[in-house]
């Protein structure tokens, strides 16, 4: 689709294959980095729901880090950006929906490119 579409404003010239693979690069970018944030925000929520009323930590913070370090998501490059003191209750069902979304997001975009492209390809 890049090869058919993708031309100078002005020359109607194709454009270069590096800005191609520049393109395709960027858009897979910080994904890592974003998916391990909303992993560690709903493993973390789902430590808080899965406490007994016996069983309260002393101290927020202290539990946040101890819950992290048991997921292995206590990343010092990826500190989670949802704190436990920010957000309501109902921030569990938020993030999942985010996930599914993110992931129906991609499986709808690969699809739409197979039957755009024909044959398949998913590579366009």
């Amino acid at each position: 689709m890049f090869r058919n579409y993708a031309r100078h404003y002005q020359t109607q010239a194709l454009m270069p294959a590096e800005l191609h693979e520049k393109i395709v690069r960027a858009a897979t970018f910080n994904k890592g980095y974003e998916m391990s944030e909303l992993l560690a925000a709903a493993l973390l929520d789902l430590h808080w729901h899965s406490l007994n009323r016996d069983s309260a930590p002393q101290s927020v913070e202290g539990f946040e880090q101890q819950a992290l370090q048991s997921d292995n998501l206590a990343l010092t490059a990826v500190p989670p950006r949802y704190r436990s003191k920010l957000f309501p209750a109902h921030l569990g069902r938020w993030l999942c929906s985010r996930l599914l979304r993110l992931y129906l997001d991609a499986d709808a975009r690969r699809r739409w490119l197979s039957v755009v492209c024909g044959t398949g390809r998913t590579d366009a």
